[in-house]
């Protein structure tokens, strides 16, 4: 992929702490913003909560030194909450009024499923979600101020309206080490509560581990979580559960063979990208995956999806780790696509790549214009 060879400004926003990053929402932007700075161009930088209250002061810092210099290319990482401040939203609309070319990545649209995100009740959350709502419709109007929408998967764009929508799921890094597998350990890095599917999880590896002894299962999960439900697991031998994040996974990955995501079937998940699918094949690990992850898995061949039922993804664990085969095939497919379109590197190339032609264009239609 081609990107413009001259060195640019680029302002990167995001409306969270990029030193959080124990979740998607913090892990996400912290990897576009290391991406970005090592692609060679002068990036301003414009983080942190949208609650903290310097942030209004950075944002007229920025807004001084864009209008000194202006930069070339801007682009956005948003976080789960609507756009809060009154500041940001105008510092999109400048830059719009300034043609500078901005994509803006929409991360999450659970507001838009009601039924499967209920409101909360009584007084005081009820005024909570009308000022959501409020803040929602104010964001949702901005973002029509931006040239590209990015979202995590094509299956989101059928929800909004924008003029150009394009996807930019979530990423990788090429940390694949010595090809060194003993075929009977995966490992489940999430929530585990019954949205996220890890009863399904555990009765699909109970049903393995009746027929093959040697399984293995590796839970990461949050400490508290992990209290209040352990009680239901006292007795599983071939589970390990640890609470850890960051470069504390890296051994638990090397540990693993196989990445496993058992999400519920539902309008959402099937249009949501999860970060950990990417961080699996990071190490090499073919995926199983009940959810939304499907076509990119399918895409890549990475691995296999099968339906959210223990018996399917009892079926589908043993075809991806007692086929050897097949599962070195899917290794190699992984190795593949990090090193040609799978890292984060490459989602900042794309970004690039695309607001450069929205630049080009901005020009012309300027030239013909006058």
């Amino acid at each position: 992929m081609e990107i413009k060879k001259n060195k640019m400004r680029i302002l990167f926003i995001s409306y969270v702490d990029t030193g959080h990053t124990d979740s998607g929402s913090g892990i996400r932007p912290l990897r576009m913003l290391e991406a970005f700075k090592k692609s060679g161009h002068d990036i301003i930088i414009l983080t942190g909560s949208q609650m903290d209250s310097s942030r209004k002061i950075n944002i007229r810092g920025i807004l001084y030194e864009i209008q000194k210099k202006p930069v070339d290319l801007c682009y956005i990482e948003s976080s789960t909450y609507p756009i809060m401040r009154h500041e940001d939203r105008k510092l999109i609309k400048t830059l719009h009024h300034m043609g500078i070319p901005t994509g803006y990545f929409y991360r999450d649209f659970y507001r838009k499923f009601p039924q499967l995100f209920p409101r909360r009740k009584g007084f005081i959350n009820s005024l909570k979600e009308f000022y959501l709502d409020i803040l929602q419709w104010l964001t949702d109007r901005v973002v029509r101020y931006c040239d590209i929408v990015y979202f995590p998967s094509d299956e989101s764009h059928c929800l909004f309206s924008y003029i150009d929508m394009r996807t930019l799921p979530p990423a990788g890094e090429y940390k694949i080490s010595n090809f060194n597998h003993s075929y009977n350990t995966v490992i489940y890095v999430g929530g585990i509560t019954e949205r996220y599917g890890f009863d399904l999880l555990i009765r699909a590896m109970k049903i393995v581990y009746d027929r093959n002894r040697t399984i293995k299962l590796i839970v990461v999960c949050r400490e508290k979580e992990w209290n209040e439900i352990k009680y239901k697991y006292s007795d599983i031998s071939w589970m390990e559960v640890y609470h850890t994040s960051g470069i504390g996974l890296e051994p638990l990955y090397r540990k693993a063979d196989v990445g496993i995501l058992t999400k519920k079937r539902n309008a959402y998940n099937d249009m949501a990208v999860s970060v950990k699918l990417f961080e699996y094949i990071s190490y090499g690990l073919p995926v199983i995956s009940t959810c939304s992850e499907n076509n990119i898995i399918n895409n890549l061949k990475i691995g296999i999806t099968v339906e959210d039922n223990e018996t399917a993804i009892a079926d589908g664990l043993e075809q991806l780790l007692y086929n050897q085969k097949k599962y070195i095939e899917y290794y190699e497919n992984i190795k593949y696509a990090l090193k040609n379109s799978s890292q984060w590197k490459h989602r900042v190339e794309q970004v690039i790549l695309d607001l450069t032609m929205k630049n080009k264009e901005i020009k012309h239609g300027q030239k013909q214009n006058t």
